[in-house]
């Protein structure tokens, strides 16, 4: 089904939306308006992000969340609520669970009041998991693992944290050798697409 809307400078535009209707004639509908925030917008690797929205209804209604990462095209539904009327407007809540990239969160609602369905999205950021392991064969470890970009190796001396050298990551591992003696290291990730920038813990490797 197609419909015309003024775009931000007021001209015509025209929107295809889904719909298990079949018209007949000519059929004219408002979109339902939506409201979705979500917090913390910067989550780690992992956790979990809480959306909290609203829909223009004066009764109750069904909210789907959809979650589609950074690179895909792919919408994964992730969670299904109500949301619940209260003075003018039907207002919800859910949790996305184990986001594991940069991500776009979608709230989609079913028809409402004589409205067309509605839907409004959110991005969430996610910060990588940094992590050092081996010996002379040293293997710095990205989550997610399918990021790629470059990692500051840093040592510390002195109290300070000085430039090593710099590795590659590729599919969330890069590689590199350490000399003889005992290191304290840690690493920093540039980002990606997939995720934000981040620093290792500190990691204390003795090469003999």
């Amino acid at each position: 089904m197609e419909r015309a809307e003024p775009d931000a400078q007021g001209q015509a535009a025209l929107t295809t939306l889904s719909t298990d209707s079949v018209f007949t004639g000519y059929f004219s509908a408002e979109t339902t308006r939506v409201v979705i925030k979500a917090a913390p917008r910067k989550v780690a690797y992992g956790e979990a992000v809480r959306v909290t929205g609203a829909v223009d209804s004066a009764n109750d209604v069904t909210v789907e969340i959809y979650r589609r990462y950074a690179g895909s095209h792919a919408e994964v539904k992730v969670a299904t609520t109500t949301a619940v009327a209260e003075e003018g407007a039907a207002v919800f809540q859910a949790v996305v669970p184990d986001v594991r990239k940069n991500a776009t969160l979608r709230a989609r609602t079913t028809p409402t009041d004589g409205s067309l369905p509605g839907a409004a999205s959110t991005s969430v950021r996610v910060s990588p998991r940094i992590w050092l392991s081996g010996t002379a064969r040293l293997v710095v470890h990205v989550r997610p693992g399918d990021a790629d970009g470059k990692a500051l190796l840093q040592r510390r001396r002195g109290g300070a944290w000085v430039d090593f050298r710099t590795v590659k990551i590729v599919d969330g591992e890069g590689f590199t050798s350490l000399p003889k003696g005992t290191h304290v290291l840690r690493a920093r990730f540039s980002g990606s697409p997939l995720c934000t920038a981040g620093t290792s813990r500190a990691f204390t490797i003795r090469v003999p």
